[in-house]
């Protein structure tokens, strides 16, 4: 994938599709910045990922939820403060904030959340 030295920031992603994705990148040696609400799994994640990366690629880890703008601005100013900046902004989550929903192939997404996330994450990493 060519993502050596690359930096990512991965939301969702202490289990899962993002923990999955998440250690694909960190073996291709890309620095990594994780978050997700729960501590515990968190922590256990970043441990997971700092032996896929092997010492090729650093991995940082905040609590944080992308349901909240607050958080978001934290963490990606955090990830910021340590890498410098982002190349890549996968996100694997469904925010928990009730809103307007439609069901779809695999469930009920809260669009308004969603679109708050993007753009709280966008907004940071490309300000205007």
């Amino acid at each position: 994938m060519k993502l050596k030295g690359k930096s990512v920031i991965v939301t969702g992603s202490s289990q899962g599709f993002g923990l999955a994705a998440t250690k694909a990148f960190a073996q291709e040696g890309a620095n990594v910045a994780i978050c997700a609400r729960g501590q515990e799994m968190l922590r256990i994640a970043q441990k997971e990922l700092a032996r896929c990366a092997m010492g090729k690629a650093k991995v940082i880890a905040m609590p944080a939820d992308v349901a909240n703008p607050d958080d978001v601005d934290r963490f990606v100013k955090y990830v910021v403060s340590e890498f410098g900046g982002v190349d890549v902004m996968p996100v694997f989550m469904v925010p928990r904030v009730p809103s307007k929903s439609w069901i779809g192939p695999i469930g009920p997404k809260p669009l308004e959340s969603i679109s708050t996330v993007l753009f709280c994450l966008a907004e940071q990493l490309f300000p205007t």
